[in-house]
């Protein structure tokens, strides 16, 4: 038996070892370096299908701010008028527009629908990415007119903005750490 096993590992050794080369031209040495494509340092965002989320009408977290505007007992507003304060957030591909809107109402106490409104642009961010910062997921924009960069997240009807933290290499704010800069209307 101890004969049979030699006589075929010899058998196997001799038909590997007679093995014909290939037409193939010849595998690249082990000392070949691969080339790896090169990484740019801030990729450039594909448009985020996510920011939708953050178009509206916003108000301070406290609620909407009325302030009642005495004109009691004019023909057009009979029973007094009032105005409040809030923002709106439009979108444009991979952009957001923050506008402050001045809202009127034809109550004394800011309810019903605005009879009238006016929007002045704040500021526009492009949409830079995302990132996670203290624990937390948030969109990073670049703000225009100012350059300023800033973090913005949703979390239930609050919207938060965060531009004042210490800011990491690339100029983003660091932290999370803040109150609700605004409450879904």
């Amino acid at each position: 038996m101890k004969g049979f096993a030699r006589v075929t590992l010899l058998a196997l050794a001799m038909g590997l070892t007679a093995c014909g080369g290939s037409d193939d031209p010849p595998a690249p040495a082990a000392t070949d370096t691969p080339t790896v494509p090169a990484v740019p340092d801030v990729a450039t965002p594909a448009t985020p299908q996510g920011l939708d989320v953050y178009v509206g009408t916003w108000v301070d977290p406290v609620g909407l701010v009325c302030t009642k505007v005495a004109d009691v007992g004019s023909t057009r507003y009979p029973t007094g008028r009032s105005t409040a304060q809030a923002a709106s957030i439009t979108r444009a591909d991979n952009s957001l527009t923050l506008s402050r809107v001045a809202l009127t109402f034809g109550t004394p106490d800011c309810t019903g629908s605005a009879v009238q409104s006016a929007a002045a642009p704040v500021w526009t961010g492009t949409y830079q990415g995302s990132a996670s910062v203290d624990g937390r997921t948030v969109d990073r924009f670049m703000l225009a007119p100012t350059s300023q960069k800033a973090l913005l997240w949703l979390e239930g009807a609050n919207l938060y903005v965060q531009t004042q933290a210490p800011l990491d290499a690339q100029g983003y704010p660091t932290s999370a750490a803040i109150g609700p800069t605004y409450l879904r209307l």
